[in-house]
């Protein structure tokens, strides 16, 4: 068996489904867990196998039916090669005052959702028909595997809005919020802002990010010039903290109900233009 995995088309009955080995069995469930909550997949069985060619259990997924068997296979493939390249399936955060999240904790959520990103670039195939929800509920999958003790969800409440990527810990504290948008300029980028920060933030949230999406342009080094000036020249925006990434870049902001509080905002980009 191939890497960490092995994937085939199969079929039954004039209707196709696609079968997932895992090497390590032990990884099994929180695929499980990972790939049912990606746009194509209709169900994921974990199914036993009496064959010495095969593991004895494996992944049954079935596609939705807007969905095509070489889409989901494209689509499972990216999430499972991203899963396995981060080599660390529960890392624990640092254990801090609520709602305080500590900056290494807080790096590891951003640094894991530009593992993801990163990884879905390669495979154009699986987002080129996703739009923004579609494309965060991919990401959603995958931060629902970073720790057991938080949970990830999207369109969440809180304050006087639902955002995008909401992270708490067991007890409902907030630790993590994220607005994730398609690039359609600079105006547009503030505005999302504006919608996170006064919507979606609240008193005592102090860390969050925006996403930013490119489908369209083709000079992506442009997307990413106009972004940052978007941001650094936003009302709210105190200062650079530092460009981490080439397409990761922090930035300190005024609280918009409380000017003497400051809110850490991180600028990711990706670029999934097919």
């Amino acid at each position: 068996m191939p890497k960490n995995y092995h994937l085939e088309i199969r079929e039954v009955f004039d209707k196709k489904y696609l079968k997932v080995f895992i090497k390590d069995l032990d990884q099994l469930k929180n695929i499980q867990v990972l790939i049912t909550q990606l746009p194509s997949v209709k169900k994921v069985n974990i199914t036993s196998s009496d064959s010495t060619s095969s593991p004895p259990q494996n992944l049954t997924v079935y596609p939705k039916i807007v969905y095509d068997e070489q889409e989901l296979k494209t689509e499972v493939e990216a999430a499972i090669e991203g899963y396995f390249s981060g080599g660390i399936y529960d890392p624990e955060f640092i254990n801090e005052t609520i709602p305080a999240l500590g900056d290494a904790a807080y790096f590891k959520i951003l640094d894991y959702i530009i593992q993801v990103g990163n990884n879905l670039e390669k495979y154009p195939r699986a987002t080129e028909n996703l739009d923004e929800e579609g494309l965060r509920d991919y990401f959603l999958a995958f931060l629902n595997t970073v720790s057991k003790n938080y949970s990830a969800t999207g369109e969440a409440f809180n304050k006087s809005g639902r955002t995008d990527i909401l992270i708490q810990d067991t007890d409902g504290v907030n630790i993590f919020i994220a607005e994730c948008k398609i690039w359609h300029g600079a105006s547009k980028l503030n505005e999302a802002i504006d919608q996170l920060l006064e919507r979606y933030v609240n008193w005592r949230d102090e860390k969050v990010a925006l996403v930013v999406f490119n489908k369209d342009v083709t000079d992506f080094s442009s997307v990413i010039e106009s972004a940052q000036k978007a941001v650094i020249n936003h009302k709210n925006c105190i200062d650079l903290i530092e460009i981490r990434k080439q397409t990761s870049i922090s930035y300190l902001f005024k609280h918009s109900d409380d000017p003497s509080k400051a809110i850490k905002l991180e600028l990711l980009l990706f670029n999934f233009r097919s």
